[in-house]
């Protein structure tokens, strides 16, 4: 990673711990915390066009209300090139991403949707990385990488919509 920028959004703790003293490392949350070194917004991004080599945005977007503007964001700092890396809880089941009636009280969206989650992704999900500009390829993972990499069963691939990740360039 020596040279490159990385923005990393809500870091898990093993990555944040293995490229924090990277100087061009962003770890970007809502707020500082033991795992996030920069205040970002993914719906307002504060950093100059192209600025970033490499992106990563694993479960976040399931949490943002105008997930589309955190992808145009996305793609705005990423630079002519880059690799972004975005996963979602995704429901294999459903065709189409499903968004919440205006006005449902948000403890309904939670119960259907999950602890705060504003939405449920269906296989759509990367046509709208593509929307906005991405080229967008899918890394599947079968039962057996699970076994490998000692995934619980609370946890399964599938159910959880951990079985892909979208690689998406600019």
């Amino acid at each position: 990673m020596a040279g490159k920028n990385l923005l990393h959004f809500s870091a898990e703790r093993p990555f944040f711990r293995l490229w924090r003293h990277n100087p061009g490392y962003v770890a970007g949350d809502i707020k500082i915390s033991k795992v996030a070194n920069a205040v970002v917004d993914i719906t307002d991004i504060r950093f100059e066009d192209g600025h970033f080599d490499h992106l990563i945005c694993h479960h976040v977007l399931e949490h943002v209300p105008d997930d589309t503007q955190g992808m145009r964001e996305c793609f705005r700092v990423l630079k002519p090139g880059g690799t972004a890396f975005f996963s979602v809880p995704l429901d294999h089941s459903r065709p189409e991403t499903w968004e919440p009636p205006a006005g449902m009280p948000a403890a309904e969206v939670e119960r259907i949707c999950g602890w705060d989650h504003v939405r449920l992704y269906g296989r759509d999900f990367p046509d709208k990385l593509a929307a906005v500009g991405f080229q967008v390829s899918e890394i599947r993972f079968s039962p057996e990488d699970g076994e490998r990499h000692r995934l619980t069963e609370e946890h399964a691939l599938d159910r959880q919509g951990l079985d892909r990740i979208f690689v998406c360039t600019r």
